[in-house]
């Protein structure tokens, strides 16, 4: 084949693997070769640079806990919102409902055989996430019961995956 933009004789260039799938190259591009100085430079014209990942996030590690701890058959894992919600009553009183216990965990755990309560705190990967006050006296409160707390800021869930062996091993 011809190049037509240099004129020279060439082979046929496979196509660049790109982060989709094959890299779109208008069809000039694609009829040039390797060794052909315009066809590379063409080439290499139309190659997209892969932009750096977006730092990963406290709901990635959520995700990937939950992702891991739902998929073991020996656990039932839920996400522990916590929150509430203000609404007026019939008196036109306001109220105010909280729908989880202030500083529980993101994730709660049953492990079996026994039922013992796995709670995991998630923390952003980056280090920059620490334990609130409210949050240190849960795991004191769960921690006197029995159950076993988890700090996890890692999306690999080391400790996670160390406490799950852990109640496991305590059967």
């Amino acid at each position: 084949m011809i190049c037509p933009r240099c004129h020279q004789e060439s082979t046929p260039a496979p196509l660049y693997p790109s982060q989709k799938g094959i890299m779109a190259l208008p069809l000039w591009c694609v009829l040039g070769s390797f060794g052909n100085p315009c066809a590379e430079q063409l080439l290499k014209s139309h190659q997209v640079e892969r932009p750096a990942p977006p730092p990963l996030l406290e709901r990635d590690v959520v995700r990937a806990a939950l992702r891991y701890l739902q998929a073991q058959p020996d656990c039932f894992a839920w996400r522990n919102n916590v929150g509430g919600q203000k609404w007026t009553d019939a008196t036109g009183k306001e109220r105010y409902t909280a729908t989880s216990l202030k500083g529980s965990a993101d994730v709660l755990a049953l492990v079996a055989p026994l039922g013992r309560l796995l709670c995991v705190e998630l923390k952003r990967p980056d280090g920059k996430g620490k334990q609130s006050a409210v949050q240190e006296k849960f795991e004191r409160l769960v921690t006197r019961v029995g159950a076993v707390y988890v700090i996890e800021d890692n999306p690999k869930l080391p400790a996670v995956r160390a406490a799950l062996e852990a109640l496991r091993g305590a059967a």
